[in-house]
């Protein structure tokens, strides 16, 4: 997952993320083991939370000095996007159905969530 982002340092970034994306197969580990921590506790680390936010003039031909004329923007830092991202959700998802599947938990009959089954099979 780390490879396939777009790399983009914060001033948050202990390490820039180009060099934990080329390191990936080094860092990784510990980064998996922080995020199955984090999954597991329901607690995401505090430095995962933290952002830098700068003020960004909305568009270049408004007043500078009207400060209505300004949006934040906010940068956290590269691993925390981990975190945050559609690809953990969808993997999070894959691995409870799977798991969900393989323990004939669900109902023959749900189908809300799932691929293959449709109510209108017979």
């Amino acid at each position: 997952m780390i490879s396939q982002m777009q790399p983009s340092t914060s001033s948050l970034d202990i390490v820039p993320s180009t060099i934990l994306k080329k390191d990936v197969d080094i860092i990784g580990p510990s980064v998996l083991s922080i995020v199955n921590s984090s999954l597991g506790t329901g607690c995401v680390p505090d430095c995962f939370k933290q952002a830098t936010t700068t003020p960004l003039l909305k568009k270049n031909n408004l007043d500078p000095l009207l400060l209505h004329n300004y949006r934040p923007n906010s940068k956290v830092s590269f691993l925390s996007k981990i975190q945050n991202s559609e690809d953990l959700e969808k993997e999070i998802s894959i691995q409870l159905l799977y798991f969900l599947e393989q323990n004939d938990t669900l109902d023959k009959f749900q189908s809300g969530f799932r691929k293959r089954p449709s109510v209108c099979q017979k």
